[in-house]
């Protein structure tokens, strides 16, 4: 079976612009895409690597931290940071390892900090939400419990919420600016305010 990451046109009728080859190059398959702003395309491969992507097909690099911080649990995060002109914008990539760290990876691949997250949890309940100052993120305490990590873009620790229990759904935001925190527990629907205070807990049984 072949292995390709395509590009297609999804206006009036369908056209495939470019098709990457992932055979004879780093193969991209191991989670879903993520597209920044300008085009370029970050997605971790089944060499456990994050790849980047040009908008025209291009691998542009791939940064393997197997070795030093395990495998990637889920897709990579993309947060932009805006400019007075817009060809000058900056993307970042935010992923989190089993090896119980965040990285935050600038566009040019180089990590611009790493924060220790002792006990990772599931993939499938794991993801990163972007907020206008930092981002949130999901921890295990290793006591059994998860928590909501706050982190900032500078990569200190804002605050931290205990949960009752485990973390089942991924986490939901109805906004980047003062935005409301949702997701489910093993025993709550849980709503959490932006800065770490909770806002209500309905039971689930």
């Amino acid at each position: 079976m072949n292995s390709n990451l395509y590009n297609v046109n999804t206006g009036n009728y369908f056209e495939v612009n470019w098709i990457a080859d992932m055979e004879s190059s780093p193969r991209f398959m191991n989670t879903r895409p993520s597209v920044s702003y300008d085009g370029t395309i970050y997605t971790v491969g089944v060499d456990e690597a994050l790849h980047s992507i040009s908008a025209d097909g291009v691998v542009q690099w791939s940064l393997n931290m197997q070795s030093s911080s395990g495998h990637i649990l889920n897709p990579p995060t993309l947060s932009w940071t805006p400019d007075p002109d817009p060809m000058v914008g900056k993307s970042s990539v935010y992923v989190q390892t089993d090896g119980g760290y965040i990285h935050h990876i600038h566009a040019n691949m180089s990590i611009i900090w790493s924060f220790p997250c002792p006990t990772p949890v599931q993939a499938n309940n794991s993801n990163i939400l972007v907020m206008l100052d930092g981002i949130i993120m999901i921890c295990n305490s290793g006591s059994g419990n998860d928590e909501v990590v706050k982190v900032s873009d500078n990569g200190v620790l804002l605050w931290t919420y205990p949960l009752i229990g485990t973390m089942s759904t991924l986490m939901i935001s109805d906004g980047q600016d003062n935005g409301t925190i949702y997701f489910c527990t093993s025993n709550y629907l849980n709503a959490v305010h932006y800065n770490g205070t909770a806002y209500w807990q309905i039971p689930l049984n």
